[in-house]
């Protein structure tokens, strides 16, 4: 796990619910759980940060772009990610030194035996079908290695604003190297894009997502992130 530092700690995320304005949170998970539209919810393209989308977007859901105002210095974009019981979402990570699709590599259906698992212990590990690709790797040495110098900023720049609306979303945290599983507590939270994450089995909802650049969030949320 490449994971995030705070307090001289690595910690595989940290929560930012101290920074929620509570009343305009509610408001804007009022507003998006009770909406119908199709144009936004759920929208899959890659072409989510353009400038008509987000404004369209703004308009049709001002308190929740409101609320995620107080998080940035400037207004930013946003996707409204849908995942239904299906289970769209996999195990996946958002930067890694090759492509690879580490979700290939495990059995099929593997968030229900996950969640059926006989012991104690979560272990994406004995759900393996190979050890071919990334999902095997220590991405925190290889940053080390290919990146000596400035390893730091290479951490700290794949840091990634999460927030989770539906309560019925759980979302979590893969340590590919301990095979551990951190579940994300909180709804609103920044992990390092670079580490493996997934959702829960049967886990349904709505959370959003945000371009990668912790410089661009509020100065007060960066000094507490220690960006």
């Amino acid at each position: 796990m490449v994971g995030l530092t705070k307090n001289g700690v690595k910690v595989p995320y940290i929560s930012l619910d101290s920074f929620v304005n509570q009343e305009m949170f509610a408001a804007a998970k009022q507003e998006l759980l009770t909406s119908t539209d199709t144009e936004f919810i759920g929208y899959n393209s890659d072409d989510w940060q353009d400038e008509s989308f987000q404004a369209r977007q703004a308009t049709a859901f001002p308190l929740t772009t409101a609320f995620i105002a107080t998080f940035h210095a400037n207004q930013f974009s946003y996707n409204i990610r849908l995942e239904n019981e299906v289970c769209n979402v996999l195990l996946h990570q958002d930067l890694s030194p090759f492509p690879c699709a580490p979700s290939n590599d495990l059995i099929p259906h593997y968030k229900k035996a996950l969640w059926y698992q006989n012991d104690s212990k979560d272990s994406i590990k004995k759900l393996r079908i190979s050890e071919s690709n990334g999902i095997s790797l220590d991405h925190d040495t290889w940053l080390k290695s290919e990146y000596p110098d400035t390893y730091d900023y290479e951490v700290k720049r794949a840091y990634k604003l999460h927030m989770v609306i539906s309560d019925t979303k759980a979302f979590y945290i893969y340590d590919n190297v301990d095979d551990t599983l951190y579940d994300v507590t909180s709804s609103i939270s920044v992990f390092n894009a670079r580490d493996f994450h997934d959702t829960r089995f049967e886990s349904s909802g709505i959370s959003i997502q945000f371009p990668m650049n912790p410089y661009e969030l509020s100065n007060e949320i960066m000094n507490y992130l220690e960006v």
